[in-house]
């Protein structure tokens, strides 16, 4: 069975350790998770990460990279995903450049949705009828919308709980 998997940019700003709230526990289950997220990629075509064509996603993740972070997992595992962008188990969706104000791409309940988590939003309910999880460290705006995203068919997984 296939896996669609989508990737809050917190959990690399986590990884990189440049989230003033993640605590060492944190820090260290974003690093595994990342290193996990990598191997599941090299060993299984079952696992998907989706991204977007626009590179709105990459850009995002982007941000929490610099020179000060480059030997940190969070930007090693962007460097990762770059190189291996072509990889068929890597999806890139068309999506809208004005993602976070067209509120017609989304169901109802979600009209309140955090405007920047929009985009991992977009991209799970490109796979919400099959097996989609959106990954986050630390982020309370996920859980408010729980039924939402259960009503969606669309898993999420707080990492840093």
């Amino acid at each position: 069975m296939e896996n669609y998997h989508i990737i809050d940019s917190n959990v690399l700003a986590i990884a990189n350790e440049l989230h003033a709230n993640a605590n060492i526990e944190c820090v260290t289950n974003t690093i595994e998770f990342l290193k996990n997220v990598k191997e599941n990629l090299e060993s299984s075509e079952d696992f998907k990460i989706v991204l977007d064509d626009s590179y709105i996603v990459l850009g995002e993740y982007k941000s929490h990279d610099s020179i000060f972070t480059n030997k940190r997992i969070g930007s090693a595992f962007l460097k990762w995903l770059f190189t291996n962008l072509a990889r068929t188990n890597i999806i890139m969706h068309n999506m809208p450049q004005d993602i976070e104000d067209d509120l017609e791409l989304f169901p109802d309940c979600f009209a309140n949705f955090d405007r920047n988590d929009r985009k991992y939003l977009f991209l799970a309910l490109q796979h919400n009828q099959q097996n989609s999880t959106i990954h986050y460290g630390i982020d309370r705006g996920y859980q408010r919308f729980s039924a939402c995203f259960q009503e969606q068919n669309i898993n999420l997984d707080e990492i840093c709980a």
